[in-house]
C-alpha cells in the first residue's frame, strides 16, 4: 500500500511540471519565454526602486 501511494504521489509531482517535450524548438521557445519574464521583471524592480535611469556618477570620468 505504501508502495502504491509513493508511486502515485510521484506521478502527480512529476506531472505538475507542465508540458514534456522532446522537440528543441517547443523547448526553446519555453526557454525564451522564462528569459523574457525574467528580463522584465528585473526591469519592473529596477523601475520600483529608481535604477532605470542612469546614474549621474557613472558617467562622469576619473582623473
Amino acid at each position: 500500500m505504501k508502495r502504491v501511494a509513493f508511486l502515485l504521489a510521484a506521478v502527480c509531482v512529476l506531472s505538475l511540471g507542465g508540458c514534456m517535450s522532446f522537440d528543441p524548438a517547443h523547448n526553446r521557445k519555453h526557454y525564451q519565454d522564462v528569459k523574457e519574464d525574467f528580463h522584465n521583471m528585473h526591469y519592473d524592480i529596477d523601475k520600483a526602486i529608481g535604477h532605470d535611469k542612469p546614474s549621474p556618477l557613472r558617467n562622469q570620468e576619473r582623473p
